[in-house]
């Protein structure tokens, strides 16, 4: 009797994280779709192009859009869609074998600001779900930003919203931006947040947002946030155990 109580407990558990999950999937796929309707209201006729960057930068299904158009009695270019897609591909490709350290597709303007933007991110995390936060990686391109990070526990959407509140407050605070090559231990007191599986040497560049992030990176970066603009937090996503990835831009 003892064996099957517990059993059961483990069951309702494990439903109640499922249907957890399963809410917070549907929640972030009506985000999707809203925000997808609301650029796609604003266009009369769109191209393939601009099909491709509503699903690329905003995840808005094809075939959806596709129905939609349908409905009003326009069509758009499918190849052309099929080519941004490939041009896509092969520049994901491309990035990934030429990467800059610290993640960096290339040192474009963009890419330098989303970079200062993942400083931002990183201490929001902390700032929002933890000091049990920790950074697996970054892929950084002029497109967007992601950032991969463990947590052991699932952040909720509220919680990432958050995050994207203080990244865009801090933004708006027209934060400056600076450095200072100091030894690795002193720079371990000041708090200053590493990437575990990075070999540092003695002296180390330490990037500092004013007075609110401190971080052991090679640079480059922006000199001051109001240089960002804007990030918008338009994906979130578990792809492991204790493992998630946020996409930005």
């Amino acid at each position: 009797m003892l064996k099957c109580t517990k059993a059961s407990t483990f069951e309702d558990e494990d439903k109640n994280e499922i249907i957890t999950i399963i809410n917070e999937e549907i929640g972030r796929f009506n985000k999707t779709l809203e925000r997808g309707l609301k650029i796609l209201e604003k266009m009369d006729k769109p191209t393939g192009k601009q099909v491709f960057d509503l699903y690329q930068s905003y995840g808005f299904p094809k075939e959806l859009t596709e129905e939609l158009l349908r409905e009003k009695g326009f069509d758009f270019d499918r190849k052309q869609f099929d080519l941004e897609f490939e041009k896509h591909r092969n520049l994901s490709r491309t990035s990934s074998a030429g990467m800059f350290k610290g993640g960096l597709a290339d040192h474009s303007e963009q890419t330098i600001k989303y970079h200062t933007a993942t400083h931002l991110l990183h201490q929001a995390l902390f700032d929002i779900i933890g000091n049990s936060v920790r950074q697996e990686g970054s892929h950084i391109t002029a497109e967007r930003l992601r950032f991969d990070f463990t947590s052991p526990t699932k952040p909720t959407e509220k919680m990432i919203e958050k995050v994207e509140q203080i990244i865009n407050k801090k933004i708006k605070n027209e934060i400056p931006v600076s450095y200072k090559i100091i030894p690795k231990g002193e720079a371990l007191k000041l708090g200053a947040k590493s990437f575990f599986r990075e070999k540092y040497p003695d002296m180390v560049k330490v990037y500092f947002v004013g007075d609110y992030s401190k971080e052991f990176c090679g640079g480059p970066h922006v000199r001051n946030t109001k240089e960002i603009g804007h990030i918008d937090i338009y994906k979130f996503e578990k792809i492991g155990s204790n493992l998630y990835r946020i996409y930005a831009k």
